[in-house]
C-alpha cells in the first residue's frame, strides 16, 4: 500500500478539521498527485501533530474537469480530488506525528504498518 498523511495547517482551526471528519463519502482536495496512492489506500489526518483519522481512498481524479459549485466547490489552487468512502475512522489511540506538512507517505516516517491496524 501506498497511504499517506494530509497535514491541516493548525491555523485553519478544530472546527474546520471536525468538519472534514463528520464528511461521508466525500472528497479531499490536493495540489498535486500523490502518485504512488492507489484507490483502496488510506488517506490520514494530521492536525497539530497528531493523526486524527483515516478513510479509504475511493479514486484519485483530477480537479480540472468539472468545477463544483456551491458549498462543494473545489478550491481555485486543487488540482487532484482524492475521493474517499464511508465515515473518517479516529484512531485508537494518541498517534503524534512530527515534521509532517503537505502530503507524506506513511514510510517516510516509519508508520506503515498503520495500515494494517484496526481503527
Amino acid at each position: 500500500m501506498s497511504s499517506f498523511t494530509r497535514t491541516i495547517p493548525s491555523e485553519n482551526g478544530e472546527a474546520f478539521v471536525n468538519q472534514i471528519l463528520s464528511r461521508e463519502d466525500h472528497y479531499v482536495p490536493l495540489a498535486y498527485r500523490p502518485t504512488r496512492a492507489q484507490p483502496g489506500d488510506f488517506i490520514y489526518l494530521v492536525f497539530r501533530g497528531r493523526m486524527v483519522g483515516r478513510a479509504r481512498i475511493a479514486a484519485i481524479e483530477s480537479a480540472a474537469p468539472a468545477r463544483l459549485v456551491g458549498e462543494d466547490r473545489y478550491p481555485p489552487w486543487a488540482k487532484w480530488i482524492i475521493r474517499f468512502v464511508g465515515t473518517w475512522q479516529k484512531p485508537p489511540r494518541d498517534i503524534p506525528v512530527q515534521g509532517h506538512q503537505s502530503v507524506r507517505y506513511l514510510e517516510t516516517h516509519a508508520l506503515e504498518h498503520l495500515d494494517t491496524e484496526s481503527w
